[in-house]
């Protein structure tokens, strides 16, 4: 929720264009053959050229756990709107309060499913760029959305809490998920920039007794980009 809002106020607190280069003008007065394209001062552009953002994320909505990871996601945009992205991610979890309180008190170890690694393909879109004048500066970016697939490599207790013996044992798992995401891309200058991105992977996968469910993780994330 916190994360939405946060691109609501970039929204509504900010001057965006959202019309395209080659949008056009239609004035009644003018004589039907005649045409006015808009100019837009897009300062940082993308077609034809390639990117690449290291970053670190964080899981967001864990039960037991705690969730962080390393990503690294190299783009290219075909148009100044669209583009693919090849992502790769790297998962470390550790056990959080809950747990312990859980565990503590019950002596039980509850489902879990850590998340291991991530590869995936993403078709970009980016149809929102504008600026912000804060303290007499002005910060350009721009705003996109994600969705693609890719491979989930996860690891969870499932076989183990269904028997109920005792033991806790993780088995390696494999998911193909559907990806989806929205960023906002601050321009520090031509070469470099920063982003904020919400990203959701949604998968099927065994959860606790059940035999398979829709599964939603969702990640947090921040880096830094170059571009070529």
């Amino acid at each position: 929720m916190k994360v939405l809002l946060f691109f609501v106020f970039l929204l509504f607190n900010t001057k965006p264009l959202i019309g395209a280069e080659r949008d056009i003008y239609k004035f009644d007065w003018l004589d039907k053959d005649k045409k006015i394209y808009v100019l837009q001062n897009k300062v940082f552009r993308k077609r034809g050229r390639w990117s690449s953002s290291l970053g670190v994320l964080k899981g967001i909505y864990g039960d037991y756990q705690n969730t962080y990871g390393l990503e690294l996601s190299p783009s290219y945009f075909f148009t100044e709107e669209y583009g693919v992205e090849f992502v790769f991610r790297h998962y470390k979890n550790w056990e959080n309060d809950a747990f312990e309180l859980l565990k503590g008190i019950n002596g039980v170890t509850p489902f879990i499913r850590k998340e291991k690694s991530l590869m995936g393909a993403i078709g970009l879109w980016s149809p929102f760029y504008g600026k912000i004048n804060t303290f007499n500066k002005i910060y350009y970016f721009d705003w996109y959305f994600g969705l693609g697939i890719g491979r989930l490599i996860s690891e969870s207790n499932h076989e183990s809490f269904k028997v109920n013996n005792g033991n806790s044992i993780f088995r390696s798992e494999k998911h193909t998920a559907l990806l989806a995401k929205t960023g906002i891309k601050f321009f520090l200058n031509k070469r470099f920039d920063f982003r904020v991105e919400f990203f959701q992977k949604g998968f099927f996968a065994p959860t606790g007794l059940s035999s398979s469910s829709l599964r939603l993780k969702s990640d947090l994330n921040f880096s830094i980009g170059v571009s070529f």
